[in-house]
């Protein structure tokens, strides 16, 4: 276990620490972290190591970005173990080679600093983390992983983040990676190990000297059965004596040390006992010596051998001399040495900026051994094979208007059919399909057909279903518009009244049909147009896109009962207007120019006639001496014939006395009639050439001349007319004062082209409407 006791050595720049047990066995503590490199024997001649960074950077609408992930680690290199290894061995004296191994980590975090962003210490346990605030950052959006997270805990110590960037934040980092001296990327580590230190160390040192000297002196002389013996034994002994006890403690007395603290204690304690006690005892005590039995024993055999040896003589009497002198030294060394260590929880915290990491990357794309892609990779987030082709169907159809019930589309993709069923409430629908890939793009041809369901339909007059052909779409959304695309037709055809007299006509009805034989269509309606309702629309339903004319027929009816009632027409109008079958207007005021002081009552009899269209309207306007009668009148005439604008009208002027003034029928072309009591009659003819073709005919010009004249009244009116083409109108006009003399005279010239001139007299005529002859 690793021994924190000096010395301390620090090699290298790395710090190294021994064994507890093993002399041969060293830890080195972690470097400063580092990005971590990979050998690739395929890059150069001779392979090179290649930092493990990987920037991509990814554009995907709405937002673009990228991730930067690198590796980190704490590892030294293999040639930089080596060195420290034999300058361990030179330092320690070691014989054999010392045996390297990375301090074994018990716990340890990792932080990530990068673009002002800081990976935060994980959450307390029990409480959920606190949500990022994603509104805010810029330049780093997300850290993966989000808090302070543990390292691989041996070996190098690996540690993988991944940091997802916005656009901004891609640009800096590639910038500083490819250009900058050091990177704005920070990594630091939090690491835990336990070992071994000294808690206390007591040491015993004790000396005994002691020198014992001793003299022994005796003189004896024996008898038979009696010795005298004189010992004299002089001891003498010196003794000195040292002890000495040192108890040193490395570790502070806290909180948390009151177990080594009583075990030191105990150590001292007894370290005294044993040497007070027993250690100075003597090794061999001064013994002064006694005769047991057996030296009696030998003493009594002694003399009775001499007593035999000297005939009896020697053992009567024996004297001897005995000296001893000797010293000896007892000396005792102790030296005891007692230590624990105890196991402690230490921290350190590599941590380093990850600068120079561009330069090695320079390098190598420099001299060509890698490609920048090898670190920087641009990625457009669109891989066709992951994506779904998948299409959006719109209906673009008036349900409602149209009475279409529901439309049935068939999609295919591939060889996947599926189907979707768009109806009023669900106009859109969307399916999909994996992505059918060719040439490394998705085929986006989808192949769709459609059914529209008709309801509420006559089916007997039109179809109620009707299918499309085979379409196909590339677009993610595509729209279905039965009338856009030409599948069918909804005419909308209106027919409105809105300017027609309804005094004279209150009702018109409309009849409109329309057929299309090959599509088995024949569609026939009536529609009733009022005052009240005086629109109506036709929703005319076809198929044939060239086919847009139907047949219309207009009955007027009359308020009068003189109903008018057209033809079948043809026609391709969508906006059909249906006008006065008599547009044009002839308006004549009436103006009642007369003294009621004579006057009582007047009767105008209006008429409009034109006999080639078979128009004729009559109205009578009376005229009283009130307020409101006394005020003009109007009559409107419609004209089918806009050229015939000629009005006739009667008066009868009723006097007060009853006598009757009758005005002769007269004629106007003026819009305004002035009835006086000594009025009198007024004509109009209307003079028109032959309707011939004057240069066919030779013909240069023609010539009238008309003449009225009534002597008895004193009236006399001449008029002359030349005409150069037959559209030509002259109108004759004279007052005259009785129906029995209002006829007139006309001669007529007709001036050939030759130069021949033809006149003609055509007598006394009464007509209002005189033809010149062409022959």
């Amino acid at each position: 276990m690793l021994f924190l006791k000096p010395p301390y050595l620090i090699i290298e720049g790395v710090a190294v620490f021994p064994d507890h047990a093993n002399e041969r066995q060293f830890y080195y503590l972690p470097a400063m972290p580092r990005i971590s490199t990979v050998f690739d024997p395929t890059v150069g001649p001779d392979g090179a190591q290649i930092p493990q960074i990987s920037l991509i950077r990814f554009r995907d609408a709405p937002q673009n970005g990228g991730f930067l992930t690198f590796q980190v680690d704490l590892g030294i290199d293999r040639e930089r173990l080596d060195t420290i290894a034999a300058e361990y061995k030179r330092i320690t004296r070691l014989r054999d080679n010392p045996i390297p191994a990375p301090v074994i980590l018990e716990n340890g975090t990792v932080q990530l600093i990068i673009l002002g962003e800081t990976t935060p210490p994980p959450p307390a346990a029990g409480r959920p983390p606190a949500p990022p605030d994603d509104a805010a950052r810029r330049f780093v959006l997300r850290i993966n992983p989000p808090y302070a997270a543990k390292p691989a805990l041996y070996g190098d110590n690996q540690a993988i983040f991944s940091v997802e960037l916005d656009q901004d934040g891609v640009q800096l980092i590639e910038t500083a990676l490819f250009q900058g001296e050091l990177m704005p990327v920070g990594v630091i580590y939090a690491l835990d190990f336990f070992a071994l230190r000294p808690a206390f160390t007591v040491k015993v040192s004790a000396d005994w000297d002691r020198v014992q000297t001793h003299f022994e002196e005796s003189f004896g002389f024996d008898y038979l059965f009696s010795s005298v013996e004189i010992d004299n034994v002089v001891d003498k002994l010196i003794e000195d004596r040292v002890i000495r006890i040192d108890v040193d403690s490395f570790l502070p007395e806290g909180e948390d040390a009151g177990s080594w603290v009583g075990r030191r204690d105990q150590a001292v304690n007894d370290f005294k006992d044993m040497v007070l006690e027993s250690f100075f005892a003597p090794s061999i005590e001064p013994v002064k010596e006694e005769e047991d039995g057996w030296d009696k024993f030998t003493h009594t055999a002694e003399r009775l051998s001499l007593l035999a040896a000297t005939g009896g003589w020697g053992g009567v009497t024996k004297f001897s001399y005995k000296r001893i002198d000797y010293t000896r030294v007892d000396q005792k060394r102790i030296n005891l040495t007692m230590n624990e260590r105890v196991s402690v929880k230490r921290s350190i915290y590599p941590q380093a900026n990850l600068r120079g990491l561009g330069q090695p990357i320079r390098d190598l794309i420099t001299q060509g051994l890698v490609d920048p892609s090898r670190f920087l990779q641009s990625v457009t987030l669109n891989d066709p094979w992951f994506q779904k082709r998948q299409v959006k169907a719109h209906a673009l159809v008036n349900f409602d208007n149209d009475s279409v019930e529901a439309l049935n589309l068939t999609l295919k993709y591939g060889s996947e059919p599926k189907t979707l069923r768009l109806t009023r409430t669900e106009a859109s629908g969307r399916q999909e399909w994996n992505s059918i890939i060719a040439g490394g793009m998705m085929q986006r041809d989808v192949a769709y057909q459609y059914r529209v369901l008709f309801k509420n339909v006559d089916t007997a007059e039109r179809p109620g279903i009707i299918d499309s052909g085979t379409l196909t779409t590339q677009g993610d959304e595509f729209d279905l518009s039965p009338r856009g695309e030409g599948l069918y037709f909804i005419d909308e055809i209106q027919f409105g009244a809105d300017l027609l007299p309804w005094e004279r006509f209150p009702n018109v009805s409309i009849e409109v049909r329309y057929t299309d034989d090959q599509n088995d269509i024949h569609l026939a309606e009536t529609f009733l147009l009022t005052r009240a309702r005086p629109e109506a629309t036709w929703k005319r339903f076809r198929l044939d896109a060239a086919l847009d004319g139907y047949q219309v027929r207009i009955g007027y009816l009359a308020a009068d009962h003189r109903d008018i009632h057209t033809g079948w027409q043809t026609t391709n109008q969508e906006l059909f207007l249906i006008r006065d079958p008599r547009p044009t207007r002839r308006t004549v005021q009436v103006i009642p120019a007369v003294s009621w002081e004579l006057a009582s009552m007047v009767i105008v009899e209006m008429t409009y006639v034109d006999e080639a269209n078979g128009v004729e309207e009559r109205q009578t306007l009376s005229f009283f001496n009130t307020d409101q009668d006394r005020l003009p009148k109007t009559f409107t005439a419609n004209l089918v014939d806009p050229e015939n604008r000629l009005v006739g009208y009667t008066a009868a002027i009723l006097l007060k006395d009853n006598r009757l003034i009758n005005i002769p029928s007269s004629t106007t072309a003026a819009s305004a009639i002035f009835i006086r009591t000594d009025m009198i009659g007024h004509r109009i003819v209307t003079v028109q050439p032959a309707q011939v073709n004057f240069a066919a005919n030779g013909i240069l010009r023609m010539e009238a001349d008309l003449n009225f004249a009534d002597d008895g009244a004193g009236l006399s009116f001449a008029d002359s007319f030349t005409f150069w083409s037959p559209g030509e109108t002259g109108f004759f006009e004279y007052d005259y004062t009785s129906a029995e003399r209002n006829k007139y005279t006309c001669k007529a010239r007709l001036v050939m082209a030759n130069g021949l001139v033809r006149e003609r007299d055509l007598g006394l005529l009464n007509g209002d409407r005189l033809i010149l002859p062409a022959a």
